[in-house]
């Protein structure tokens, strides 16, 4: 025997005060996509660089081309990793945490290619 439940329909007004989504970009929504852009952009851009100073690289390093190809092959690789490993870290840690302990992590990660004299010893 088959009962017949009672069912609802319930209309939601998707245009009420507490729900209502704007099709207008903000300023901060600006913001947000430049530096989206600029994220996208800026590895494109050190990679190329990479590869157009790859031969004065090796003259002044006094390292073969091939040792410094795997060089910016590795960087590459590496801001390509790092893509999934921060939304991952952003969804565990928290974005504020994520960006404060990134921050402490550049300045010596900087300067340590500073102090690199030779790359072939």
């Amino acid at each position: 025997m088959i009962k017949k439940l009672p069912c609802e329909i319930v209309m939601i007004d998707k245009e009420t005060d507490s729900t209502r989504m704007s099709s207008k970009l903000t300023r901060e929504h600006g913001f947000v996509l430049w530096a989206l852009i600029a994220g996208i952009c800026l590895p494109l851009l050190d990679t190329t660089i990479m590869g157009v100073a790859i031969p004065e690289l090796a003259a002044s390093l006094n390292a073969p081309i091939s040792l410094l190809q795997w060089v910016s092959t590795s960087y590459t690789l590496a801001a390509a990793c790092a893509v999934p490993i921060c939304a991952w870290a952003t969804r565990r840690l928290g974005g504020r945490a994520l960006w404060v302990g990134g921050s402490c992590f550049l300045p010596p990660g900087r300067l340590l290619p500073v102090c690199q004299t030779a790359l072939a010893n």
